[in-house]
């Protein structure tokens, strides 16, 4: 899923693994990620909860995708609509 997200996304995109048992690190992130999207500290709160569950692609703090791994053209296409990005043809 790495590489075909990293070979189907363009260069200025941040792609990153994290271990979900980092709450440390991935808490005030994915808090972060949401705020900078102009949503509220009630949503911030609730998505920094939720990001750290098994198998997660958080993109922007957005949980697109958790508890099983997609397949890779199925992660490609999640990450790709959560950044507004065309499909890849």
């Amino acid at each position: 899923v790495y590489l075909a997200l990293r070979d189907s996304l363009p260069s200025d995109v941040d792609l990153e693994i994290v271990d979900p048992r980092n709450h440390l690190y991935l808490a005030p992130v994915i808090a972060r990620d949401v705020r900078r999207r102009g949503l509220g500290w009630a949503e911030a709160i609730k998505a920094a909860l939720r990001g750290p569950a098994y198998a997660a692609i958080i993109v922007d703090g957005l949980t697109v995708s958790s508890g099983e791994l997609p397949q890779p053209a199925t992660a490609v296409a999640l990450v790709r609509d959560a950044l507004g990005l065309r499909p890849v043809a």
